[in-house]
């Protein structure tokens, strides 16, 4: 995953911040959970939370090596099967495994693309990006620290680009 270099680098400038840093697919509700900022992909429902863009990112569908071959030249794909996820920890795993077709963020997937360990099955088309943004509660927005925190992601999403 991308978001753990920039933590790094930005916890190594700033060594009296800390970060509890938690992963989570689904919906948190920050103000109940006591968290400053949240990191978001996808277009955001209407909220009280202050949000900040900072990037996007573009989905492919990829699979292990062996499974591009079963796709052939047809630009209609139908998948079916019987593993289905919300967790993008147990979708690597599953592609990474052999077990299956995912549509997913192009970060997800970053290294093994580059190595040829996952091949993108659909190289001629491409989803609409979705949007990235970093969202705080109201009462946290004007706070130094998630301010710091929003410019050093933001700087480090552009030159991941």
């Amino acid at each position: 995953m991308t978001l753990l270099p920039i933590v790094k680098i930005f916890l190594a400038t700033h060594l009296g911040v800390k970060v509890d840093l938690r992963l989570n697919d689904g919906f948190v509700d920050l103000i109940e959970e006591g968290i400053d900022v949240a990191f978001r992909v996808g277009d955001l429902a209407d909220s009280s939370l202050v949000a900040r863009r900072v990037g996007q990112t573009c989905r492919l569908v990829d699979a292990g090596p062996g499974a591009s071959a079963a796709v052939g030249t047809t630009q209609s794909v139908r998948v079916a099967g019987n593993l289905q996820t919300n967790s993008s920890e147990v979708v690597r795993a599953a592609v990474l495994g052999h077990q299956g077709v995912a549509y997913s963020p192009s970060w997800l997937f970053s290294t093994e693309l580059q190595s040829g360990q996952v091949a993108v099955l659909l190289p001629d088309w491409q989803a609409p990006a979705l949007p990235m943004h970093l969202v705080s509660p109201p009462a946290r927005k004007h706070s130094a620290k998630v301010r710091v925190f929003g410019d050093h992601v933001a700087v480090g999403l552009k030159d991941l680009a």
